[in-house]
């Protein structure tokens, strides 16, 4: 398995986004944002689970960069009440 680093996804054929989960409310810095960049540069389609990365889940906002995925796929089943 290799680290997380913008030069291991050189080469794929297509990239799985699911950086963050839903709550992500400040900017992306550091080695996240290159990754994004990285996926978003990278010319091949990218997949995000529930919302690409750098999006705030509540409000829409794009907090910095984000992933723009060819698709987004997200996961929803009824709850049923703990008793």
């Amino acid at each position: 398995m290799e680290e997380a680093s913008p030069d291991a996804l050189a080469g794929r054929d297509v990239i799985v986004d699911a950086l963050f989960g839903a709550g992500l409310d400040r900017e992306v810095e550091g080695l996240p944002r290159a990754m994004i960049l990285a996926m978003t540069e990278g010319h091949v389609p990218v997949i995000a689970v529930d919302l690409p990365s750098g999006v705030n889940g509540t409000t829409g906002a794009i907090m910095g960069v984000a992933v723009n995925a060819a698709v987004t796929v997200t996961f929803f089943r009824r709850r049923s009440a703990i008793r």
